[in-house]
C-alpha cells in the first residue's frame, strides 16, 4: 500500500505541474482541462481584450474569452471559435462586447450552425438587433461624423433569414432579411432600405480569415492506469471514475 500511495502522490504532483485538472483513482485518469464549448480568440497582431474588474488581458492564440469581454482589431482581423461550428470574424478597426453581440464599430460576419447560448446569434447596435438562427451573415456599424450624429448599420444576409429589429426608440417595424439581401438603417428615425447584394463577394474577406486564423481546439489526452486497491485477505469495491 505504501507503494502504491507514493506512486497516486508522484501522479497528482505531475498531473499539477501540467496544468491538469482531473484526477481519479481506480482506475486512474489524468486530462487536461478541456476548452469544448468555450469561445477561443485567435488574431492578428495588435487587437485588445478587455476584461471588466481586470483592464488588459495579454492576447495568446487561443484566448479563453468570458462574457462581458471587448475586443477590439487593430489593423488586422480576428476570430472567435464559439465552437458547434458557430464562429464570428472581426475586421479592422472593430470594437465588439461579447454577451448577445454589441457591435460598437467596424464590421464582423457571423457564420451560426447551431444556436447557442455562447454567442453570435444576436448582433446589436445603437441601430438595431439582428436574430438568426443557422445562417450566415454580417453587420457593420459606423458613427456619425461628429459626436451626438446618428450612425449607420447595415445587415447583410448570405444564407438562412435573419430577423432585423428596431433599437428602442427607433420607429420603423422589424424587417426579415433572405440571402443576398442588405438592410440599411440610418439612425432611429429613418426608414430602412432593403436592397440586392452579392453577399458572398461582400463577405469574402470573413472566409479568408475564418481559414487562415483558427487552430484545431486541443484534444484532451487521457491517461487510464490500473491500481489494485483491498488486501489478500479480502476485496473491496473499487470506486468509478469518468474518465
Amino acid at each position: 500500500m505504501r507503494i502504491a500511495r507514493r506512486i497516486l502522490i508522484l501522479l497528482a504532483l505531475a498531473a499539477a505541474l501540467a496544468g491538469c485538472l482531473t484526477i481519479g483513482v481506480g482506475p486512474l485518469s489524468i486530462s487536461p482541462p478541456s476548452n469544448s464549448g468555450l469561445p477561443l480568440l485567435y488574431a492578428d497582431p495588435g487587437v485588445r481584450v478587455r476584461r471588466d474588474g481586470v483592464g488588459d488581458v495579454a492576447y495568446e492564440p487561443g484566448l479563453v474569452l468570458l462574457q462581458g469581454d471587448t475586443i477590439s482589431t487593430d489593423t488586422g482581423q480576428a476570430v472567435i471559435d464559439f465552437d458547434d461550428g458557430n464562429v464570428v470574424a472581426l475586421q479592422s478597426h472593430t470594437t465588439i462586447q461579447l454577451g448577445s453581440i454589441r457591435l460598437f464599430l467596424g464590421e464582423l460576419f457571423a457564420r451560426i450552425e447551431q444556436l447557442t447560448e455562447r454567442g453570435g446569434g444576436r448582433v446589436e447596435t445603437d441601430e438595431l438587433s439582428a436574430s438568426v438562427e443557422g445562417t450566415e451573415y454580417a453587420v457593420q456599424r459606423r458613427a456619425g461624423g461628429t459626436p451626438g450624429r446618428a450612425g449607420t448599420s447595415q445587415v447583410i444576409v448570405r444564407r438562412g433569414t435573419v430577423r432585423c429589429d428596431p433599437a428602442a426608440g427607433a420607429t420603423w417595424a422589424a424587417v426579415s432579411l433572405h440571402p443576398n439581401q442588405l438592410l440599411d438603417v440610418y439612425g432611429l428615425r429613418s426608414a430602412p432600405a432593403v436592397r440586392q447584394v452579392d453577399a458572398r463577394a461582400r463577405t469574402r474577406w470573413a472566409d479568408q480569415a475564418i481559414e487562415r486564423l483558427p487552430q484545431p481546439r486541443a484534444s484532451a489526452p487521457n491517461i487510464g492506469i490500473q491500481i489494485p486497491l483491498g488486501t489478500a485477505g479480502g476485496h473491496r469495491a473499487q470506486p468509478k471514475y469518468d474518465d
